[in-house]
């Protein structure tokens, strides 16, 4: 599909398609860190290194091309829905969930962690009162939002563009939009995005570790606003979606050289440490790897995904509610797997993958969407009647 034609048509299936494909990985990105030597919530007896590779690989994506379709959705959502009635009903769309998750949905998480570490005993009353408190009595920060980290970064992000978007807008039609326009032309779309990513990854990366905490996470606030930021500002930009349609095959053929490149390298990561010429190589390659496969996954979608289906008209009201449910559910399936079986790896793994998705799948479908209370707890709308209706509209950051 050209372009012009998926310009003229707002309703960007594709995008959408994007969107719930994001997320499904994100959920199968947790599962994975059950079973690779990385610090997690809980550990499985089984370490699968296979994993290691394609993880790491995975990570250094997964979040930048969500981020920047949250971007592209509000940017869209902005352009129709207009006036402080619209920021409002967004901040609590995104606010409630984050609440809710917080002292409902994450503090299992939590308690499960500290189980099988062996710190706190099975009281869940005396857990809680605990977890509540600002005291600090264990090793993890509580309360805390752990996966959930990504929509306390969106409110935030979300705000200020909404805030400023007449700024913005005037920006775009001004100098600032020439130099970004200048961006978008020819290979220049393949490059130069990347070297401001490769700025913040050799400045801001060496010094501020990613915490997820919000303050003092400083590099993933850069790296994440950015992606945020282009997002919005190409959203409906002609002259970009035509660069991607374009050039989009040519980065997928460098995507797929730069996996096989870091594959090497991350199968022989000591022997890449022990040369800072090789250490900084592999480096700005993961940077450039990370940037061309968002460009290579949007042309794929621009040219082959742009229609709309029955499956996707439910999972993008669904997978929102799954994002919020899933690291718990998988938590507590493989809690309970490692600590009272000793499974295979075939049939663990196979357990908490089917657990998760079913869990995600039957809580959404009989309880979530079903119960008017219970939907601005997980990102919907009270009135069932008011998705239906909206179901046509422009894809958005929550459903």
């Amino acid at each position: 599909m050209s372009a012009k034609n998926n310009m003229s048509n707002e309703r960007r299936y594709d995008l959408d398609w994007i969107r719930v494909g994001a997320f499904m990985l994100l959920i199968f990105y947790h599962i994975g860190m059950m079973y690779v030597p990385w610090d997690w919530h809980i550990a499985s007896s089984h370490k699968v290194e296979t994993l290691d590779t394609p993880m790491m690989l995975l990570n250094a994506w997964r979040l930048s091309i969500l981020f920047f379709v949250s971007g592209i959705s509000v940017r869209y959502a902005a352009d129709k829905y207009r006036g402080q009635g619209f920021v409002k009903t967004r901040f609590w769309r995104l606010f409630i969930p984050i609440v809710f998750g917080i002292l409902v949905i994450v503090p299992p998480q939590t308690y499960l962690q500290l189980r099988m570490a062996g710190t706190i005993d099975a009281n869940l009353f005396r857990f809680y009162k605990t977890y509540l408190n600002l005291n600090q009595a264990w090793s993890v920060i509580t309360p805390t939002w752990n996966h959930l980290w990504y929509v306390v970064y969106i409110l935030p992000y979300t705000m200020l563009v909404l805030l400023f978007t007449p700024v913005l807008n005037r920006l775009q039609l001004g100098k600032v939009g020439a130099l970004v326009a200048t961006i978008t032309k020819g290979w220049c779309l393949l490059f130069v995005p990347a070297i401001l990513l490769l700025i913040y990854r050799f400045t801001l990366v060496t010094r501020f570790e990613t915490t997820h905490a919000f303050w003092g996470d400083w590099a993933n606030h850069a790296i994440s606003f950015t992606m945020f930021l282009m997002g919005w500002f190409w959203a409906k930009s002609p002259a970009f979606w035509s660069t991607v349609d374009k050039v989009w095959k040519t980065a997928a053929a460098l995507t797929l050289l730069s996996i096989v490149i870091l594959a090497v390298a991350y199968e022989n990561w000591e022997i890449v440490l022990q040369s800072d010429p090789s250490l900084t190589a592999a480096l700005m390659l993961r940077v450039f790897y990370a940037w061309i496969m968002i460009i290579s996954i949007l042309g794929f979608g621009q040219a082959y995904l742009n229609r709309p289906s029955k499956a996707l008209t439910y999972m993008t009201q669904a997978i929102f509610p799954w994002y919020i449910l899933h690291q718990t559910i998988t938590i507590i399936i493989g809690y309970v797997l490692v600590t009272n079986f000793k499974l295979s790896l075939a049939s663990e793994s196979t357990l908490v993958v089917f657990g998760t998705i079913a869990g995600c799948a039957l809580l959404h479908e009989f309880v979530i969407r079903r119960v008017r209370i219970l939907r601005p707890l997980f990102g919907l709308p009270m009135d069932a009647k008011t998705t239906s209706a909206k179901r046509h509209r422009p894809f958005s950051l929550v459903r």
